[in-house]
């Protein structure tokens, strides 16, 4: 919440992809949010939440929960493209380990 200060503008666009600044006054705009940068001006707020309680940490939240339900299309071929290189993987090194212990016990 900004207190007192002197044509203080922040950069939101990490929350709102706009590139223009916006200014922060006592009347129209008083509330400055998490995660966003200070562009010209200076001044003082009141922090009244912080982590997960500011809006940016709802918006974090909410997009990792929905990422979290489902894979996209590319994750699931690499979650099957790994599962088959760690089988080849494994049965190469198997045949190895075969190939190495008959040529012990053989003498060769």
């Amino acid at each position: 919440l900004f207190l007192d200060g002197h044509s203080l503008q922040v950069d939101e666009s990490s929350m709102t992809g706009e590139s223009d600044h916006v200014e922060v006054n006592h009347s129209q705009n008083p509330f400055l949010f998490s995660g966003t940068k200070v562009a010209d001006g200076y001044g003082r707020m009141l922090v009244t939440s912080v982590g997960m309680n500011t809006t940016w940490g709802e918006m974090m939240s909410t997009i990792n929960r929905d990422s979290n339900d489902q894979q996209t299309p590319l994750q699931g071929r690499l979650n099957k493209l790994t599962s088959s290189i760690g089988k080849v993987g494994l049965t190469v090194a198997f045949l190895v380990l075969l190939v190495l212990l008959v040529r012990y016990f053989t003498g060769n």
